[in-house]
């Protein structure tokens, strides 16, 4: 949990191995998850928590701490809590005293003031990335994407109408003037015809 500052808020550090919840002493979950009786104390009705966990760019560790922010934050809206969500931005600053000493209070103040409750975390979380992004554009259309050397699986993410399907036809050209297959799996139809039309491609349905 994160304050606003030490002044008016109430700052409570966790334990990396325990995130709040009650596991036994070989770091493995002991039965179903649940507060540790020092966090159960402060959850009461009505409370209003921030959780703000370090921020990291390891996959592994990213998705341990989503982990934990969930199950915990899910049994402190159990006992009646207010509770939302701080993400702190990729960056030097690994911790929320780390950011503020950097960044100054305003700074966490807009994050503490725009945290979402915990539902709306858990939505968005959908629709981000595991891995951070080896390109990012700010631009209106793809364009001529230059895909890095030696990737196995790429991933890319871009609203409707940047060009992403004219983008896989430059791709799929390639593969055919080198008589690699080409398999295009997608949840609608009518993008599968086109796309399928547009590359030489037989269409199964």
């Amino acid at each position: 949990m994160a304050p606003q500052n030490t002044q008016t808020k109430l700052a409570i550090a966790l334990w990396e191995k325990l995130f709040g919840l009650l596991i036994d002493e070989y770091g493995t979950a002991n039965g179903k998850p649940y507060l540790i009786p020092d966090l159960k104390h402060f959850a009461t009705e009505g409370r209003q928590v921030h959780i703000c966990f370090d921020q990291d760019n390891k996959p592994e560790t990213v998705q341990r701490v989503r982990t934990a922010i969930s199950r915990m934050g899910r049994l402190l809206v159990n006992e009646g809590c207010s509770l939302r969500v701080i993400d702190l931005p990729l960056g030097a600053e690994k911790g929320v005293d780390d950011f503020i000493v950097a960044k100054g209070q305003p700074a966490f103040d807009a994050l503490y003031n725009t945290a979402v409750a915990l539902e709306l975390w858990e939505i968005k979380l959908f629709t981000l990335l595991t891995y951070p992004p080896a390109i990012a554009l700010n631009q209106r259309f793809l364009g001529q994407l230059l895909l890095p050397e030696g990737e196995k699986l790429i991933v890319l993410k871009a609203p409707k109408g940047t060009g992403k399907t004219e983008w896989l036809a430059t791709e799929v050209a390639k593969a055919h003037d080198q008589e690699r297959r080409v398999l295009i799996i997608t949840h609608r139809i009518q993008l599968g015809v086109a796309t399928c039309n547009a590359n030489r491609l037989n269409l199964q349905s």
